[in-house]
């Protein structure tokens, strides 16, 4: 399964050097079942899975 992740780089100091990777993917892209997996897999601090808001809406869920 080939997914997409974006990588941010949190918690670093004000020039952005050091931090701890965090990976951002699309919900919709991995079934709940396989997310820790995925998660596992990608080896960051943190994994994210964000649901697109819906056209016209002002807010998303995350699942962490």
């Amino acid at each position: 399964m080939a997914v997409d992740v974006t990588v941010l780089r949190v918690f670093t100091d004000p020039a952005g050097n050091f931090g701890n990777p965090l990976g951002v993917v699309d919900a919709n892209a991995v079934p709940p079942g396989a997310r820790q997996q995925l998660a596992t897999r990608l080896g960051y601090s943190e994994t994210v899975f964000i649901e697109p808001p819906e056209p016209g809406a002002t807010t998303t869920s995350a699942h962490i």
